[in-house]
């Protein structure tokens, strides 16, 4: 008897499913894809504090040795995206 009644309501219950669906308000919730996306998010930041250091110290080192002034600030800013890809002062959530 509760075989026949679950197969009664079974067109019913695909209808509501695909209207809900189509309509956008299903959402699914995957907590280890959401980690992971959370640490490659984090290693491409790093990674882009890495290049920007990159750069800052290489034209840093390019201006000092030619005897600009400007080479002296620029190695003295690259290491603020130095201390982002190293990791310090990170806090976890």
């Amino acid at each position: 008897m509760a075989f026949a009644s679950t197969v009664a309501r079974l067109p019913q219950r695909i209808h509501a499913t695909l209207t809900r669906l189509d309509q956008g308000l299903v959402s699914v919730r995957l907590p280890e894809v959401e980690k992971s996306i959370r640490r490659l998010d984090g290693s491409t930041r790093r990674t882009t504090s890495a290049v920007i250091f990159a750069a800052l110290l290489i034209g840093g080192i390019a201006l000092r040795v030619s005897g600009d002034d400007l080479g002296n600030l620029l190695l003295v800013v690259s290491a603020v995206p130095l201390v982002h890809a190293l990791g310090l002062f990170r806090f976890k959530n």
